[in-house]
């Protein structure tokens, strides 16, 4: 199989974690999950590892699209991959543990950066909010905030977090690297590599290109290196299927859900 039919053959299981997202879910009574969610239910464990993993759905499913499309982009697929690579590890990272302990403190670490996100939203739009909707905005504010301190005060250390620490994307990333891959160095170590090299289409660096050349690195007389960087799906299918392969993964969460 080619690496075009490779990458449109993950569709099927792409598009059904979209369809997922329209509609909510619920862990079964008794479940892991359902327990887990009793640890800070406004804003349940299981529903923020969903959004995780629906999340990186639609961004694979948008990556797909466009790789059976008549144009590529060298720059802006590779964003497109790298959120859909972090939707997938998050998902996967809070609700890979066995441990329920582990789960829960990680699903709060997420829900109180959710709502200081939000909070800091909402501050935001405070100057260009209309005055007759001031007071309303100024009382979601205080709830966001309000909401972060309690999710807050109850953090604990875990065998993987201090009592202090907060998410971190990277150390996500290596996680979760090591924990679905622990004997594919190969797979763990491109996850890792994608991670940091796209980065740099993120935020709009530019390095990066220098890794995909297709060209020899030039002098110009005015000692400008010059090269080509083009678009192709070799250099897009390694990072598609890493990030196919993390949100596959996300059978985690149904096995979670259903306490199969």
């Amino acid at each position: 199989m080619d690496r075009k039919a490779q990458i449109l053959a993950t569709r099927p299981t792409v598009d059904n974690w979209v369809l997922r997202g329209r509609s909510a879910e619920e862990p079964q009574p008794g479940a892991d999950l359902a327990c887990d969610d009793k640890v800070f239910p406004a804003r349940r464990v299981s529903e923020t590892a969903r959004l995780a993993l629906v999340a990186s759905s639609e961004h694979l499913q948008l990556a797909c699209q466009v790789i059976d499309g008549p144009r590529g982009y060298f720059t802006a697929l590779n964003t497109v991959l790298r959120s859909a690579l972090l939707g997938a590890a998050t998902g996967v990272w809070i609700v890979g543990p066995s441990h329920p302990h582990e789960r829960q403190q990680r699903g709060l670490r997420h829900a109180r950066e959710w709502y200081r996100r939000t909070a800091l939203y909402g501050e935001t739009c405070r100057p260009h909010c209309p005055l007759q909707d001031v007071p309303q905005l100024e009382r979601q504010i205080k709830d966001a905030k309000g909401q972060a301190a309690a999710v807050r005060d109850l953090w604990k250390a875990t065998s993987a977090l201090s009592a202090d620490e907060l998410p971190n994307d990277t150390k996500i990333i290596e996680w979760v690297a090591e924990f679905l891959f622990p004997t594919d160095s190969d797979k763990a170590t491109t996850i890792r590599r994608d991670w940091a090299e796209h980065s740099g289409d993120a935020h709009a660096l530019g390095w990066q290109l220098v890794t995909r050349r297709t060209s020899p690195l030039r002098r110009e007389p005015g000692g400008f290196r010059v090269t080509t960087t083009e678009a192709g799906i070799e250099k897009l299918a390694d990072p598609y299927l890493a990030a196919f392969a993390v949100l596959r993964r996300g059978s985690f969460f149904d096995q979670r859900c259903t306490g199969e």
